[in-house]
């Protein structure tokens, strides 16, 4: 009896990611509850004290239930068992990725645990017995090839972004169906979507996914064939993004489609005939043309089968990641007296449960007489092209040997269509007579990064005999394609008094190139209070960077440049438009702060004697100004007047309050009042209304009308006779 004994080994470390500005920490499987992973506020240059008060957490989500952080010590510690291969299954690296969330201000803070593999699970066989055929006239140093299929289990985790979360569903289910429910995993309130504005924008044009905004439900709205929407990949996802209003806010949703087996395995004939000698030897092997089916991974191709015969077997071979591909096996010698024609059929099988198969007619013409076949040096090559290689580039110099004489050694160089991928034979050309490999077609990167030929040498004989080989032609990158950039979401207008950091616009730069040509950067091009600031790898939101003055300016141009890593580097560049909205940060100003007015007495009550004016350079209603005055002794109405320090004289003057219009409410007197002043407010209409006051003099300026008047009037009747005997006729 056996008995397995579980040793769990704990590894604690943590990992600072520059390029990303993320944190990484490490943690051993099957870790105890309550086992320390790192210090946040330590690795965060957090102040401890504020973690509390500043509601400090870990955002909900998928990886939240396996871990907590305490906001005592800023401890994040393991809150659950972690089984690596329950949640990962086969992937070689597993990773968590968290976010914690602190408020006021409000701040994201990313960091990712490794989960590291220690050895709790054994091999297992598939079966207990393997049974080997091997004809008694084999030949000594012969192989034989045995399958051997071992499981281990390991655990894969899909990585999220930023506030993103993933979903799998299968291929082909019904319109309506259930995917998760958004709401809660994003930990948004469903009371709100509607009113926030939650929407999934289409992908490639079409709506596949939409979400009940009553209950927060994301559901199906339309067929998916995986094999249409993502064919021959391995992995099919669509990534999709939420957005809300009110704050804006961004979520990415990742739908990994699980592929079903809904398609069988077909061959592009219906028969394939070969022409076999009879001389040909025990072992000779003969290629096979290779079947293909739309559906991926376990549901791909995975074996063939071969009919009985006492002649032939089959030999079935995968490439890893290649595609399997098998050959014909000739176990005993021919004989074209006896039987000058075989019948076979090839069947090619899927992996799906239950599996699904595919048929073809495989015709043997047993000739005679030619034993020799030509021979490459490897029965696998494997080169480089650098992509946009011109027309004509050599690729590779293929050279068979063939043992015969005459033209049974003469060899004709050939490349095999392949029955899966005919865009290798479009893109290349095989010279028949030198075996070389050249470039008769565009080589793009971003379509292909590697392409699979199948070569033969085949001999003049008059049965003539072949032999293959593949070549595997890795192409490589080159920096042809420019940054992209594009505006996911924009706020057009900005506060004037918007604060740093506030967020303006969110953007995505892309390349299509890979490695560094692929790898990009973003910037604010010019002197803009703006900046570009990375959120997640090619995520950028565009932020306010200084002061704002609409009254200096109303609107910027604010250009984004692109630029990617390559040699030489390329570059794109993108403008947007901010408009600068305005507040009440001007008060209303006078010309001058004290204002003199001259008055001609014995004007008529009620005429406009001046008209005071002040300016504001704010817009709409912060700029509409309302005249008064400072401190009223009388009102009328919505006029206000100001009397002379004593209180036994009428009033004077008052200000109408829109135009700024001076009334006299009496005619003045020159030889009573000579001067008298007041104060006068102009004020706006913002919130909270601005102010200014001026001083304003009256000044009474004397007009002719009185007549002289003697000093003293009494006089004798003597002095007036005088007076008129001696004045002049």
């Amino acid at each position: 009896m056996l008995f397995r004994g579980w040793i769990s080994v704990y590894f604690l470390c943590w990992l600072w990611n520059i390029a990303g500005g993320q944190l990484v920490y490490s943690v051993s499987e099957e870790a105890n509850t309550g086992t320390t992973v790192g210090n946040l506020v330590k690795d965060f240059n957090l102040n401890i004290q504020d973690l509390e008060v500043r509601g400090f957490h870990i955002v909900p989500g998928p990886n939240k239930r396996y871990f907590d952080v305490n906001t005592e010590t800023g401890i994040l510690h393991v809150r659950e068992r972690v089984d690596r291969e329950e949640i990962c299954e086969q992937n070689i690296k597993c990773s968590l990725p968290l976010e914690a969330m602190i408020s006021s201000p409000l701040n994201i803070y990313r960091f990712e645990i490794n989960v590291v593999d220690i050895n709790d699970n054994a091999p297992v066989f598939r079966t207990s017995i393997t049974n080997l055929n091997v004809s008694e006239s084999a030949f000594p140093g012969e192989r034989f090839r045995v399958w051997i299929s071992v499981y281990f289990l390991c655990w894969l985790w899909n990585i999220a972004a930023s506030a993103q979360i993933a979903y799998s569903i299968s291929e082909e289910v019904n319109t309506g169906t259930f995917v998760g429910n958004i709401a809660k995993d994003l930990n948004l309130n469903v009371q709100e979507l509607e009113s926030r504005g939650f929407h999934i924008p289409a992908v490639l044009g079409r709506t596949y996914f939409e979400v009940n905004l009553k209950t927060g439900v994301l559901f199906v709205s339309e067929r998916i064939d995986r094999e249409e929407f993502c064919p021959a990949s391995p992995r099919c996802s669509v990534n999709l993004e939420a957005i809300v209003d009110n704050p804006l806010n961004l979520f990415r949703i990742e739908i990994n489609i699980l592929d079903i087996n809904d398609n069988a395995p077909s061959f592009r004939m219906n028969s394939k005939q070969f022409n076999i000698s009879e001389l040909s030897f025990v072992g000779d092997r003969f290629q096979l043309p290779r079947a293909s089916d739309p559906d991926v991974g376990a549901n791909s191709v995975k074996n063939y089968k071969l009919s009985p015969n006492e002649h032939f077997s089959l030999d079935v071979q995968s490439g890893g990641e290649q595609s399997v591909s098998s050959e014909l096996v000739l176990q005993k010698a021919l004989d074209r007296e006896k039987q000058f024609v075989i019948q076979l059929t090839l069947t090619a099988v899927d992996g799906g449960k239950p599996p699904k198969s595919g048929t073809m007619q495989i015709v043997i013409n047993v000739q005679d007489v030619n034993d020799n076949a030509p021979v490459f040096g490897k029965a696998l090559y494997k080169v480089r092209l650098v992509e946009n290689a011109p027309v004509g580039t050599l690729v590779i110099h293929l050279n068979a040997s063939d043992l015969d004489e005459g033209v049974n050694s003469e060899i004709i160089y050939s490349l095999v269509p392949q029955d899966s991928d005919d865009k290798a034979n479009s893109l290349f050309k095989m010279d028949s007579s030198t075996g070389e490999i050249s470039v008769q077609g565009s080589v793009d990167f971003e379509q292909h990064n590697a392409y699979e030929i199948h070569a033969q040498a085949k001999d003049k004989g008059s049965s003539p005999r072949s032999a293959h080989c593949k070549i595997l032609v890795e192409v490589l990158d080159i920096n042809d394609n420019e940054p992209e950039i594009s505006l996911m979401s924009q706020v057009n207008i900005v506060r004037e008094d918007a604060k740093k950091e506030t967020t303006v616009a969110l953007i995505t730069i892309s390349d299509k190139d890979s490695g560094k040509n692929g790898n990009t950067h973003g910037y604010v091009v010019g002197d803009v209070p703006f900046k570009l600031q990375s959120s997640y790898k090619n995520y950028y939101s565009l932020v306010v960077d200084g002061p704002l003055n609409r009254e200096h300016v109303d609107r910027y141009n604010v250009t984004i440049m692109a630029s990617d890593e390559g040699t030489p580097p390329l570059s794109a560049t993108r403008v947007f438009t901010v408009y600068v909205s305005d507040v009440n940060d001007n008060p209303p100003r006078f010309p001058n702060p004290v204002i003199n007015i001259f008055v001609k007495e014995n004007g008529p009550k009620g005429q406009i004697i001046y008209t005071i004016s002040a300016v504001d350079p704010d817009l709409d209603e912060n700029s509409k100004i309302t005249y008064g005055l400072l401190e009223p002794l009388h009102k009328s109405g919505n006029s206000y007047s100001a009397v002379s320090i004593n209180p036994d004289m009428a009033s004077y003057v008052s200000v109408k309050p829109a135009s700024g219009e001076v009334y006299a409410l009496r005619s003045f007197d020159f030889e009573k009042l000579r001067e008298f002043h007041f104060q006068v407010k102009a004020q706006d209409n913002g919130v909270p209304p601005l102010s200014r006051v001026a001083t304003v003099y009256i000044y009474i300026m004397d007009s002719n009308d009185h007549s002289p008047q003697f000093v003293r009037p009494s006089c004798t009747a003597i002095n007036m006779d005088l007076m008129v005997a001696n004045s002049p006729v």
